[in-house]
């Protein structure tokens, strides 16, 4: 067994929270967790959903994804990247640190 095909099994965490935001989401949305919100904020609008049960850990937020955020978008859909989305991915990957307004305190 397993020398011609191989066969394994994902479990943890990570695949109980995907599996909730699967059950959750809506058709043509993508549905976000809290951990990819917090990733993505600086390059992508999103809408809170709101808090969904899963199992074993409570609650979750979740979130759709809108669109690429305005000043990163050369059209108003938010569906093409500018170069200043760019730049700030650059800056990102080299390990700069960015926080929005409403965060500093």
């Amino acid at each position: 067994i397993g020398k011609h095909k191989l066969a394994f099994d994902v479990w943890g965490d990570r695949v109980n929270t995907a599996s909730r935001m699967a059950s959750n989401g809506e058709i043509f949305k993508i549905n976000c967790s809290k951990d990819t919100y917090e990733l993505a904020k600086y390059f992508f609008e999103f809408e809170y959903r709101g808090k969904f049960e899963a199992k074993n850990k409570g609650f979750i937020d979740m979130y759709f994804l809108k669109g690429i955020r305005k000043d990163l978008s050369v059209d108003k859909e938010g569906k093409i990247p500018s170069g200043n989305f760019f730049n700030l991915y650059e800056q990102l990957k080299a390990g700069k640190r960015f926080r929005f307004r409403s965060e500093v305190r």
